[in-house]
């Protein structure tokens, strides 16, 4: 008789498990995280309402159209013509409100932006916060790790 599915697709599973083993991480003591805020952590008791229907203004309409807090001292390079913009000399946790708007009105007009060697990392997370919530209300998703 022939194999069903099921025994099929779980043997490789099994022996790979079995090759792989178990991976242990921070073996030592000392070796901490640099960042451990950023780490995967998921509650399984923790729910998120759903989102609720909210008023939204476009940042990108308040803008000034040259973008002159955005682009004063940055380098802009088109990755094709008509989609994506590499931006160096910018940082986004620097910009005035203003310029956040720009930032809003420039992703609108190119789709998408590349910004570089940010330092989001180290500004924390209510800094990081605050930068979203120019651009709307910030919706909770679960995470975990993988």
């Amino acid at each position: 008789m022939s194999s069903t599915i099921t025994e099929t697709a779980s043997a490789p599973v099994e022996t790979l498990a079995k090759a792989v083993g178990v991976i242990q991480l921070n073996q030592d003591p000392e070796d901490k995280p640099s960042y451990p805020f950023y780490l995967p952590y998921r509650d399984p008791a923790e729910k998120f309402p759903p989102t609720e229907i909210f008023e939204y203004e476009e940042p990108g309409a308040r803008a000034n159209p040259a973008k002159p807090n955005l682009l004063a001292n940055a380098t802009t390079r088109d990755i094709s013509p008509y989609l994506g913009t590499e931006i160096t000399g910018v940082q986004i946790s620097q910009l005035s409100k203003e310029g956040l708007d720009e930032l809003a009105l420039y992703t609108a007009e190119r789709k998408v932006l590349l910004f570089r060697d940010q330092d989001f990392k180290d500004i924390g997370p209510d800094r990081q916060i605050e930068i979203a919530r120019h651009f709307g209300p910030i919706q909770r998703h679960p995470t975990s790790g993988n």
